[in-house]
């Protein structure tokens, strides 16, 4: 009502609808793997294929997960799942190894179509207790068509690399065409990292964007590059966005991998991985 001197003088009428979460707007959550809680404690075996991580309960379903050894000898490597550990906890040394733990997110079982050209997907990875300990160490978190990212096509991730005693950096990666990519370097650090997020975005199921975020924060929409906030895009030797093939259709394989080329022991935490959407 609108009044003056107390007296209506006129009266408008008004109604409003509400969008459904995720449409149009702001991004629906489609999947969250949390394993630092509600988990049945699990060592995985290097190379043992795909296994159920349950919830504490012992019989809910929480994840498929899986360990993969990609270079050098797993036979001092070691993956597990542990409430005790805080998450998966991948360790790797004493020989020249890479060692890798994922979880395989099927497209169907989170309702999702990664080639529907009207959705974009944002894929999170939070990584705690980066120690690279070598000055040769690597952590990489990827997204690929299959468990072994280092032979499929279409595999894309961020990287954090110890360069030397003092120089710790951010690159993108990528393999693609039989071979790997690496980007040049985003940031430089006098020290390792510690936690940080590595968020993946896709559309029409082919990688749009790489982003890695310093700390442990999984962003709530598209990250905004800024002072602890990284992206890493095209170029002919950085990670190829402009691949003209699908890369993602039924399956996702999430993974965290530690390299090592020496005796040194290096360790990184997969505390949560994130899907969400977006209806345009």
């Amino acid at each position: 009502d609108a009044t003056i001197g107390g007296v209506v003088v006129a009266t408008a009428l008004h109604d409003y609808s509400r969008a459904a979460a995720g449409a149009g707007g702001g991004p629906t959550r489609i999947a969250d793997i949390d394993s630092t809680s509600d988990i049945t404690d699990l060592t995985l075996t290097v190379g043992g294929g795909d296994t159920t991580l349950y919830e504490a309960d012992g019989t809910t379903p929480k994840a498929t997960v899986g360990a993969w050894n990609r270079a050098g000898s797993p036979s001092t490597s070691t993956a597990a799942i542990t409430a005790a550990g805080g998450g998966g906890v991948v360790t790797n040394g004493g020989t020249v190894s890479a060692t890798d733990l994922y979880a395989r997110i099927s497209a169907a079982g989170i309702g999702a179509d990664f080639s529907d050209p009207s959705r974009v997907y944002m894929v999170s990875v939070l990584v705690s207790q980066q120690a690279l300990t070598g000055t040769d160490a690597t952590v990489g978190m990827w997204i690929s068509p299959s468990q072994n990212f280092g032979a499929s096509n279409g595999s894309f991730g961020g990287q954090q690399y110890r360069a030397s005693g003092s120089s710790f950096r951010f690159r993108g990666i990528r393999y693609l065409a039989g071979g790997f990519g690496v980007g040049g370097d985003l940031a430089t650090n006098a020290s390792a990292e510690a936690t940080t997020v590595c968020t993946l975005v896709l559309y029409r199921g082919r990688l749009a964007d790489i982003y890695i975020t310093e700390g442990g924060i999984i962003p709530a929409t598209f990250p905004v590059p800024g002072a602890s906030v990284f992206r890493s895009t095209g170029g002919a030797d950085a990670v190829a966005i402009d691949a003209t093939m699908p890369l993602y259709s039924s399956d996702l394989y999430v993974t965290v991998e530690v390299f090592t080329g020496s005796s040194n022991v290096s360790t990184a935490r997969i505390e949560r991985i994130t899907v969400d959407e977006w209806d345009l």
